[in-house]
């Protein structure tokens, strides 16, 4: 059982497997007595057994759109700017 615990005396890669591969109930007794009271081996667990959350890939048509959209924003900040800034500009030289 040595290959299951690392220097610290919490669960290895292979610990994490035999209680992920064991059935429900049926755990190395050690093995599970150890991840109820370790909250670091608890958080390893159940950070290998939840996959990582990804994002959903785009179509071409979705890209596109998101590419048009983004570039409108830009171009409106950009006017909004020019805009206040002649605006500034008119009441300094009066």
């Amino acid at each position: 059982m040595s290959e299951l615990f690392d220097a610290r005396g919490c669960l290895t890669e292979a610990g994490l497997a035999a209680i992920a591969n064991a059935t429900p109930g049926a755990a190395p007794p050690e093995l599970a007595r150890h991840v109820s009271s370790c909250a670091r081996c608890q958080e390893l667990w159940l950070k290998s057994a939840t996959p990582e959350p990804r994002a959903p890939r785009l179509t071409p048509a979705e890209a596109s759109r998101r590419r048009w959209g983004m570039a409108a924003i830009v171009l409106f900040v950009l006017m909004f700017a020019l805009i206040a800034l002649v605006v500034t500009l008119g009441s300094l030289t009066r």
